[in-house]
């Protein structure tokens, strides 16, 4: 199971990962996390770091069976970016997409709370 969602931008992304695979072998799966993949990306462009992440993520999904997506609000009103990505990429695979957020309420609340209250622009 591909586990994605923001949580790799938290300060401790390896103790959420630990937790959740831990739930995925109790029922019998083998998790996989986005930051599974050993990848040295000392002294290299941005650019060519994203490349490299990129590449990496997509020989894992390639490889999993399905996706599980924290889809939570991040930096924003609705799902990461890169979730929201590794999720079309899982589903043109042909693989199950399942999600889930932290966030209860319609989208469309969200976006009217932000309006009136104006920008916010730091986590949720």
């Amino acid at each position: 199971i591909y586990l994605v969602g923001p949580e790799v931008f938290l300060p401790d992304p390896h103790d959420i990962d630990g937790q959740k695979k831990l739930i995925c072998e109790r029922y019998g799966f083998c998790g996989r996390f986005t930051l599974d993949s050993d990848l040295e990306l000392d002294g290299v462009s941005p650019r060519a770091a994203g490349l490299r992440i990129s590449e990496a993520n997509e020989q894992l999904m390639r490889v999993c069976d399905l996706v599980i997506a924290n889809i939570t609000p991040f930096r924003g009103l609705s799902a990461d970016v890169g979730t929201a990505y590794e999720m079309g990429f899982m589903r043109a695979l042909g693989k199950p997409v399942l999600a889930y957020t932290n966030k209860t309420g319609l989208s469309v609340e969200r976006v009217l709370s932000r309006r009136q209250s104006g920008p916010k622009w730091v986590d949720d």
